[in-house]
């Protein structure tokens, strides 16, 4: 946060590519702290959010506190920022 406020950056979207704790534990202060939506890829299909939520509670052990996802990513989807274009790929371990 400290390098997005001293170079006047927006963030408008917080993605995590997957639902390890450590790629989440930041996830509610940074989208609390920049009104950014939050996007999280689901695996092979797209699954209610409060599930997603769910899992990764059960994941994690409870260690961290995870807002719902405001856009669940799979396979194929896109993600436009500017003149940036990422497609989203599963890539199952």
């Amino acid at each position: 946060m400290q390098k997005v406020e001293e170079n006047r950056l927006k963030v408008s979207l917080i993605v995590v590519t997957h639902s390890h704790f450590d790629h989440l534990g930041a996830v509610k202060a940074i989208k609390n702290a920049t009104g950014a939506k939050f996007a999280a890829g689901t695996g092979s299909e797209k699954m209610n959010p409060s599930a997603y939520v769910k899992m990764v509670n059960i994941l994690a052990g409870g260690s961290v506190t995870v807002p719902e996802p405001d856009v669940l990513l799979t396979d194929g989807d896109t993600i436009d920022i500017d003149d940036l274009h990422f497609k989203v790929l599963y890539t199952p371990a």
